[in-house]
């Protein structure tokens, strides 16, 4: 694990939000190539599968368009899984986290708000 995964496999929203919470455990196939999200779990309020793509930043090199276009790829494929990329806030050290949906359209979670509950604002 690199040391944001690290981070977010210890951030309390994750861990208090989520159960059955895996790292790498899963590979969804898109056509000739797959995808394995970095961190999955269920959420405890839905019952959903939730999957997880942890950046470094949210600079270019972190987050290649590739990377974006794969993520958009699954999630029209898998309509009926969430799927979310996580980088930390600059100059939180790893404590706060920006988390936005990828699907449709591009939400941001507030995951300030109490555990399992999440808010979403549009982009």
């Amino acid at each position: 694990m690199t040391r944001p995964e690290l981070a977010w496999s210890k951030y309390p929203w994750y861990v208090e939000s989520f159960a059955h919470r895996r790292y790498e455990a899963i590979t969804l196939r898109l056509g000739e190539y797959r995808y394995t999200p970095d961190f999955s779990g269920v959420c405890i309020t839905t019952g959903q599968l939730h999957l997880f793509e942890i950046k470094a930043s949210d600079n270019r090199a972190a987050y290649t368009e590739a990377a974006r276009l794969r993520l958009r790829a699954a999630s029209s494929e898998f309509p009926e899984l969430r799927f979310f990329v996580a980088w930390p806030e600059r100059s939180s050290k790893m404590r706060k986290w920006v988390i936005t949906e990828i699907g449709n359209r591009s939400t941001r979670v507030n995951a300030d708000t109490l555990p399992g509950q999440m808010t979403f604002v549009e982009e």
